[in-house]
């Protein structure tokens, strides 16, 4: 080889080398290591800039709070030993007010039963000389102070109204209606015809009214009532 070629090689070889060596080399960066056993903190980022919202503009009239008579409560959610609705809205045996109790009052029992009517049957007329007998079942052996309280009371035909009445304890089963205790009986023509409802009961004799009419309380109820005709008395 020759001289010249030789020396343009070692030209070129030098010419690289030089240009590699004046490059700068990249800088390279190096993270710290952190011994074992350091406790100290690698190095942590400045926290972000809170970005303002826009806030929403005051109302002119402030409203109040509601209280919970004028509000709705907000829902609690129900816990989970919590009742159902249905279980507490039953309500409870103890709070039930008792029943109030009354105090029954019993009347006396009668002594005797009511006597039953026998005669004569209903809307008999009875005229001014004619008499009645009225006729009734006994109700057992009566007291020395018991007796039948024998009631009789009229009233006119034509209008309905009191026209006259009168009783008499007897110690029978019957009593004829005449003479003296039938005459009050009968109206005058004017007024035309009575018609004279009767019953008997039993009672037992207290005393006597200022008249010498006998007084007593009932033992007995009373019977059902029947009724006879007195006709006018004759002018």
């Amino acid at each position: 080889m020759s001289k010249q070629f030789r020396l343009l090689i070692l030209a070129s070889l030098l010419v690289a080398t030089l240009l590699g060596c004046g490059s700068t080399p990249e800088a390279t960066a190096t993270l710290p290591t952190q011994a074992p056993g350091d406790t100290a903190l690698a190095p942590t980022l400045p926290p972000p800039t809170p970005v303002p919202t826009k806030a929403a503009p005051a109302s002119s009239t402030p409203r109040p709070t509601p209280t919970p008579e004028e509000g709705t409560p907000s829902p609690i959610p129900p816990s989970p030993t919590a009742t159902s609705p249905k279980a507490s809205a039953e309500p409870s045996s103890t709070a039930l007010a008792a029943p109030p109790t009354f105090t029954a009052t019993t009347q006396p029992a009668a002594k005797y039963p009511a006597p039953v009517l026998l005669n004569p049957p209903d809307a008999v007329p009875i005229t001014w000389n004619y008499t009645a007998l009225l006729e009734w079942s006994p109700v057992g052996k009566l007291a020395p102070d018991e007796y039948y309280d024998l009631q009789l009371d009229a009233y006119l035909e034509t209008t309905g109204k009191p026209w006259y009445g009168d009783y008499v304890y007897t110690k029978d089963t019957s009593f004829r209606v005449e003479g003296a205790f039938k005459a009050p009986f009968h109206p005058p023509q004017e007024q035309g015809r009575a018609i004279v409802y009767w019953w008997v009961r039993v009672v037992r004799k207290t005393g006597e009214d200022a008249n010498g009419k006998p007084l007593g309380v009932d033992i007995s109820p009373p019977s059902l009532k029947r009724n006879f005709i007195t006709e006018s008395k004759p002018e």
